[in-house]
């Protein structure tokens, strides 16, 4: 008998192979033949372990699985669009400027805007500072509320200076900035109002 284990309440009792005992827990059989016919109706005592159903078993184990493929609906499919861009437009250019009319009647300025599509096509357009105006506050009315903050402010007037070249300069920068922000902008860019703006 062995000494029970420190790590564990549970004691082991081993016997000697060579040892009498009254339940003949180990016999030693000489290797003289086997008997197959013993050795099956032994193994068929354990019908759970017989040797047909362990070999198929091993088989088994042994042969190569496939993953098991995955449950999912044919109807129902959840798409990740997140970062995906719903602009029409991959490029914005103020080109210049042109004065339309008498200085000293109804004269207005014109800005010669061109956008290219994400078909390669540019689209020419000429609008008055009016125009920006006017998709400023279309857009400020029917985007939500949580995009206002990505739509900049548009250049300040000035009535005494609108028709020198520097500051019509500076003008058509501000101007070709903002129509940027607001065109290649992945969630404004791609509203009705932008694309209206541009093809009509």
């Amino acid at each position: 008998m062995t000494e029970p284990s420190t790590a564990s309440s549970i004691s082991f009792s081993i016997a000697h192979p060579q040892e009498s005992s009254s339940s003949g827990l180990l016999q030693v059989i000489p290797r003289t033949r086997v008997n197959v016919e013993e050795e099956v109706a032994f193994y068929t005592e354990f019908p759970a372990c017989s040797p047909k159903q362990g070999t198929l078993a091993l088989e088994w184990l042994e042969a190569p699985h496939e993953a098991a493929p995955s449950v999912y609906s044919h109807d129902i499919w959840l798409e990740d669009k997140t970062g995906e861009s719903k602009t029409f437009a991959t490029n914005v250019k103020i080109n210049g400027w042109t004065s339309v009319g008498d200085k000293k009647g109804a004269a207005y300025v014109v800005y010669d805007c061109v956008i290219t599509l994400k078909s390669g096509q540019d689209v020419q357009i000429l609008k008055r500072y009016s125009a920006f105006e006017t998709l400023d506050d279309a857009l400020h009315v029917s985007l939500p509320r949580a995009l206002h903050h990505h739509i900049p402010a548009l250049p300040t007037k000035n009535a005494l200076a609108k028709y020198r070249a520097k500051f019509l300069d500076r003008r058509r920068q501000e101007l070709q900035a903002w129509l940027g922000v607001v065109l290649l902008h992945p969630d404004i860019g791609g509203h009705e109002l932008c694309k209206r703006w541009v093809l009509l």
